[in-house]
């Protein structure tokens, strides 16, 4: 993932770690489970909160495409 780095007043960003597969799929079961709370909300009439759920989901998704991009390095 990305860490702040501990030394704010040297650098003023982020820095890449080196994560594993592990955390990549620890996110995607997160992001299976959001799909899964949005059909509920679908069945259950709060369809104003899908929006948001799926945002969410997709950025889930998309953390867990950086995270087994950079465990390949």
């Amino acid at each position: 993932m990305v860490k702040k780095c501990c030394r704010a007043l040297e650098h003023k960003g982020l820095l890449a770690v080196k994560p594993d597969a592990k955390e990549a799929e620890e996110y995607i079961i997160k992001a299976k489970k959001n799909l899964e709370l949005c059909k509920l909300y679908k069945e259950k009439g709060f369809d104003y909160k899908l929006p948001e759920e799926w945002f969410y989901t997709l950025y889930l998704l998309r953390i867990s495409n950086f995270v087994q991009i950079w465990s390949r390095e």
